[in-house]
């Protein structure tokens, strides 16, 4: 479930991981045959296009929440 923090109502602030589950939660009442993988991976790729609020794909790289060897 996505709540707002700091008790201000208004501003509604969620860390990528709820988000992604809230996606994936998603996806998988939508699509229940799709592939684990494919759900996992495409719910943390929207997850985190709706963080970054925008598809610059240097923002998304440095985004995703993902091990990379240069990290």
């Amino acid at each position: 479930m996505i709540r707002p923090r700091g008790g201000n109502p208004e501003v509604l602030m969620v860390d990528i991981d709820s988000l992604k589950e809230a996606v994936e939660e998603d996806m998988r009442r939508r699509v229940p045959r799709q592939r684990v993988t494919q759900r996992r991976k495409l719910s943390t790729l929207v997850a985190t296009l709706l963080q970054e609020q925008h598809v610059n794909l240097m923002a998304l790289g440095c985004g995703l929440p993902l091990e990379t060897e240069n990290r």
